[in-house]
């Protein structure tokens, strides 16, 4: 019955979303303790019955790591004084000291968060037992082929399921419709990475499989046909063999299905491994011909099968790997934060936010590298305990492998180590361990690993010459032992039980395929008092209170809580559990801050402490640094600290993660500092004109026009020093690079949107043309006039673009290039097409001026000159100005205008209706900005002869009859 339960454990966790959800790893763990005792008593009958009481103990790498890991993790959650938490994770004793905020009564534990540590420490030894199980249980060489057929059909079954979801227009994982992956294969398990997890093992334990069915045949490759070689190989893997290369090509097609690029290469690298291994010591066997042939073609035919899919996920590879090697460089800090002890297992998405460069509220729960997790929860103790079993056992594998010459264990002992290879190269980029599944299953093949390399076989007698320790065993010894392992699997289980009790109540842990339902106030509590040591627990009772106090009663009926403040101390109580909650202590801040009326001498300390901690803990998070600084200054405001400059720290470091919330923060310092705020805010603005634009525009809007009127003018000039630096950076990287020049032009196209070069290189000819002969009389400083002139031609031959201005842009790139007689034929041509498009009046009268010679000619340019001057202008009067529209938010009103020379700049006139604050436009460049209900100047600024627009942007509201009625009176005299 040992194969029928390791199978059930694997088929369970596998079936019901890889055991990913608390409902089946617990029922999982519970399993496993009761298979492990039921073993047990087992072994103690039969062994005492027939008067044999020794006990071989098993010497194995992996037995010796498993039992000093479960120690190493056991002392993380032991409580110990500070000093030594000091001496062995001074990063842990600030994190636990900081509880010291709420109560000076707090523990220290090498864990910064025990209840997760203590349900992943039963997990890890529920995986140690289940190998043990398999290790001490398994006896024949006929259960270990059973078991191995087994896990061949549970793989057949997987990758069906994943290829069938992928012809389904709404695919399911049982009765669960996929959310995620929907377009690949997933199989049973949730995230298709953990489905290419799963069969890379298989194949390469079934590929090594294979090679036990084979049999030797001599004369197979003497015979001449095709169809003799073909018999020969079907006779030396037989029937059995035929079958399990096929299943093979199945589940390379489900792994392929499910585009896992992970998942694709570790089993590259385990077949890699595996070949290499064949290769080194069989290298003229006609066996590894036979399986690398059939291999190969197998591969052929399933990669032509799934190549679109595949490539398509390889060409995206660059972005994946950023964003997974940014996470694992992220994970390196933290963990070189607790380098001896780690911030203890199962606590990683807790300490993670703390290290996160870019910040979203987005959990995340692993770090997409095993290893790299391994080391930031447990340290180099844990990984090193992890590392040196692991590569031993493979060392020690591979030395046992080469002494072996029956094929059983050649080749079940090579499938099983290309297993380990596979996975442990796929647990570079993926959390793939962390899923029971994948997790018993590498425990079952390392355990069928072992057994294969140390089974001997004898004629009919079968036995296993592993290292080990015969002890013989007393009554009371067997007794004894019985009973220990009971007791810790009744309170492991009574343990796991809680837990499961208390996530059906109120789940706290995430669950995808079961909808979330807020729990009512009696099952919160249930729950809270099943298990007391999850802390979301605490967080909730304390929302419960703090929303509704008139619950608080019915809440802490029947309970020791005599609190002042429940909500405080259940905030609290909390945090103690998990310091590192970043948002309990924000709740927390919030909450004390709500009561500041009471005793502002109490709270709002605490409310400036509690949130800055919050802060602290997520350091990437600009809205975090924005309540700490907010906090902050309303304690200054009450309290009257001049050389207070918490608030000004904490402000500063949200603007500079994100120089949008400028307005946010000026609104903040008006509010509790009145107008000196709205000039203190200037020294807290980072150097990023958006900044500036906004705080100005929120400043205007309010009525601060001195402060906002001189930080908009500053945000303008800045604006134009990042368009200038972006261009040196373009240069600089961006022509040599494709993705990285995308990124800088997009970038400065959302700075200056009419930006001539970027719109070239952009590939907007036209619009890029018209901005620069706007801005420059000259289009020569776009670059190479002649691949600017094939752009255009391309746009007549292909009638994309306005063939007006194709025509008149073709005509002005020619007589740059003195090649006057194209460019008339050009101008000419636009007229034709638009007789009234001033630009090829005035171009065209620069070309006839030069090139007269004929009556004619003089005749036709009199003509000319005529319509240019009674079609230029020399001033925009008051009444030209028509309604344009929101500019960026704000009302606007515009005003075009006809010059036929090039001007030095212009005389303004302004009068309004009301004090505000306004801002003039040339052609989507500033020019000026003013407050006041009058206002005149002068601005000297040369203007290209053509066709331009000003624009006129108001700071403020205007009603919808404004927009025809004008709210203002400006008028502007050109000075040529």
């Amino acid at each position: 019955m040992v194969p029928v339960c390791l199978l059930a454990i694997i088929y369970f966790a596998t079936i019901f979303f890889g055991g990913a959800h608390v409902w089946s790893r617990s029922i999982l763990i519970l399993s496993v303790f009761g298979c492990a005792l039921a073993g047990l008593v087992r072994w103690f009958v039969l062994n005492f019955k027939n008067s044999n009481r020794t006990l071989k103990i098993v010497i194995d790498p992996l037995s010796i790591m498993g039992i000093f890991f479960v120690l190493w993790v056991v002392i993380q959650i032991i409580p110990v004084p500070s000093a030594i938490i000091h001496v062995l994770s001074p990063k842990s004793e600030i994190l636990w000291g900081s509880t010291k905020i709420i109560s000076e009564n707090s523990s220290s534990f090498i864990s910064l968060y025990p209840f997760m540590t203590v349900n992943s420490l039963f997990f890890a030894v529920s995986v140690l037992l289940f190998y043990w199980f398999a290790l001490y249980g398994l006896r024949s060489r006929r259960q270990i082929q059973w078991l191995i057929l087994g896990l061949l059909v549970l793989g057949l079954f997987e990758s069906v399921y994943g290829l069938f979801q992928l012809v389904t227009v709404e695919p399911h994982i049982l009765w669960w419709e996929k959310a995620y992956y929907v377009d690949v294969a997933t199989g049973t398990f949730i995230n298709r990475n953990h489905l290419a997890g799963f069969l890379s093992m298989l194949i390469c334990l079934s590929v090594g499989y294979l090679w036990t069915l084979g049999r030797e045949e001599r004369r197979i490759f003497r015979k001449r046909s095709w169809y003799d070689r073909m018999e020969g190989w079907g006779r030396t893997f037989g029937t059995k063999g035929i079958i399990v290369l096929l299943c093979i090509a199945v589940m390379i097609t489900g792994l392929l299905g499910s585009a896992s690029r992970g998942g694709i290469l570790s089993l590259l690298m385990g077949l890699i491994f595996m070949i290499g291994l064949i290769v080194a010591r069989f290298f003229k066997s006609k066996n590894t011909f036979v399986l690398v042939f059939l291999l190969s073609v197998v591969s052929m035919y399933v990669g032509y099968v799934a190549a679109d899919r595949v490539i398509e996920r390889f060409q995206h590879a660059e972005s994946g790997f950023e964003s997974r090697f940014a996470m694992t460089r992220a994970t390196w800090v933290m963990g070189n934060d607790f380098p001896l002890t780690g911030t203890g297992l199962g606590t990683f998405e807790y300490v993670f936010p703390g290290y996160r460069h870019t910040w979203t509220n987005k959990l995340v729960e692993y770090a997409h590298n095993d290893w790299v997790q391994l080391f930031a929860e447990t340290g180099w103790v844990g990984f090193f305990i992890i590392a040196l079993g692991l590569v031993s056992f493979l060392i020690f594998s591979i030395v046992r492998w080469r002494k072996r010459r029956d094929s059983f264990s050649v080749g079940t002992g090579l499938g099983g180590m290309g297993a380990l290879v596979a996975i442990f190269t796929h647990s570079l980029s993926d959390f793939n361990l962390h899923m029971p599944a994948n997790a018993f299953l590498l425990a079952l093949i390392v355990a069928i690993t072992y057994l294969s390399l140390y089974s001997e076989k004898h004629h009919r007698a079968e036995d296993f010459s592993y290292p080990g320790i015969n002890r013989r065993t007393s009554l009371w010894a067997g007794v004894a032992l019985i009973i220990i392992v009971a007791a810790g699997g009744l309170l492991i289980g009574k343990n796991v039980i809680r837990v499961w009790q208390g996530d059906i109540l109120a789940r706290t842990f995430r669950n995808s395929t079961i909808p979330f339902v807020n729990p009512t106030d009696q099952e919160l509590k249930k729950a809270w008092e099943l298990t007391p040591g999850n802390a979301t627990y605490w967080y909730w009772m304390a929302n419960r209170i703090f929303v509704h106090p008139e619950k608080k009663s019915e809440l802490l009926a029947d309970t020791n809580i005599r609190a002042h403040d429940p909500d405080i101390y259940f905030w609290s109580e909390g945090i103690r559990r998990n310091p590192t909650a970043w948002w309990i202590w924000r709740e927390l801040g919030w909450g004390a801050f709500a009561k500041q009326r009471k005793e502002p001498d109490y709270y709002l300390p605490l409310a400036v402490k509690a949130i800055e901690r919050a802060s602290e803990l997520r350091p990437y998070s600009s809205r975090g640094y924005l309540e700490a600084g907010t906090v902050a200054l309303a304690y200054h405001a009450y309290s009257q600290e001049k050389e207070s400059i918490l608030w000004k720290e904490k402000f500063r470091k949200a603007l500079a993660l994100k120089p949008v919330l400028a307005p946010k923060v000026a609104d903040q310092l008006v509010l509790y500092l009145g107008r000196n705020g709205a000039y203190e805010i200037r020294d807290l603005l980072p150097d990023d004109f958006k900044s500036y634009l906004l705080t100005s525009r929120y400043l205007l809007k309010e009525g601060y026009l001195d402060s906002g009127i001189g930080i908009l003018k500053t945000g303008e000039l800045k604006r134009r020093e990042k368009i200038d630096s972006l261009w040196v950076e373009f240069n600089k990287y961006g022509r040599w690079s494709r993705k990285k020049g995308r990124k800088i032009l997009q970038e400065i196209l959302s700075v200056d949107p009419l930006n001539p070069m970027a719109l070239l290189f952009k590939g907007q000819v036209l619009k890029a043309l018209k901005s620069q002969e706007q801005r420059s009389n000259s289009l020569d400083s776009l670059g190479s006039l002649k691949a600017t002139s094939w752009k255009l031609r391309e746009l007549r031959e292909t009638k994309n673009g306005s063939p007006v201005k194709i025509s008149y842009f073709l005509g002005r790139i020619a007589g740059e290039e003195k090649n006057f007689k194209e460019a008339e034929t050009e101008y000419q041509n636009a007229l034709r097409l638009n007789p009234q498009y001033f630009p090829a009046w005035i171009h065209l009268r620069g070309i006839l001026a030069k090139n007269s010679r004929t009556a004619g000619d003089r005749i036709e340019l009199e003509r000319l000159e005529k319509k240019i001057q009674l079609f230029s202008m020399d001033r925009i009067v008051a009444n030209a100005w028509k309604w344009a529209g929101n500019y960026g938010g704000l009302p606007s009103w515009k005003a075009t205008f006809r010059i036929d020379r090039a001007l030095k700049g212009f005389q303004i006139a302004f009068s309004g209706d009301e004090k505000g604050a306004w801002k003039l436009i040339l052609d989507g460049q500033f020019i000026e900005a003013w407050t006041g209900l009058k206002w005149e100047g002068n601005k000297e600024i040369k203007i290209p002869a053509g066709e331009h627009e000003f624009r006129i942007v108001y700071y403020g509201n205007v009603y919808p009859w404004e927009k025809k009625n004008l709210p203002f009176r400006l008028k502007i005299a050109f000075q040529k």
